[in-house]
């Protein structure tokens, strides 16, 4: 019994000394990533752009809004790679995305799909 007690007073005491050290480590942990992500909020995906614009949330950027931003696509006075560059200027979409063929397909995709409703 007095070995049970024993060993049972040492795994507690071990416990209770490690645990701060561990705590430690998962709230350094969690603060970092919480700086990496208020520096970089979420990038918007290209329907969730397009969208965004389309409610004028890109005027400051000289981006129009609604039927005039699907005027201003067809004249060409908009593309997407303009719709992309406001994006980033409004920190809405990452800077890398302008490089990106695909987002910039897509965008250009969902503006034309709207243009012809």
């Amino acid at each position: 019994m007095k070995r049970i007690f024993i060993g049972s007073l040492s795994c507690l005491l071990l416990c209770v000394a490690a645990a701060p050290a561990v705590r430690a480590e998962v709230v350094n942990s969690t603060e970092s990533n919480n700086q990496n992500n208020t520096g970089n909020s979420r990038s918007l995906t290209p329907d969730e752009l397009v969208t965004f614009a389309m409610r004028g949330e890109l005027k400051k950027q000289g981006i129009p809004s609604n039927n005039l931003l699907l005027s201003a696509y067809a004249s060409g006075k908009v593309t997407a790679q303009s719709l992309v560059k406001a994006g980033i200027a409004a920190g809405k979409v990452s800077p890398n995305t302008l490089n990106a063929r695909g987002y910039l397909n897509t965008v250009a995709d969902k503006l034309q799909r709207l243009n012809q409703k």
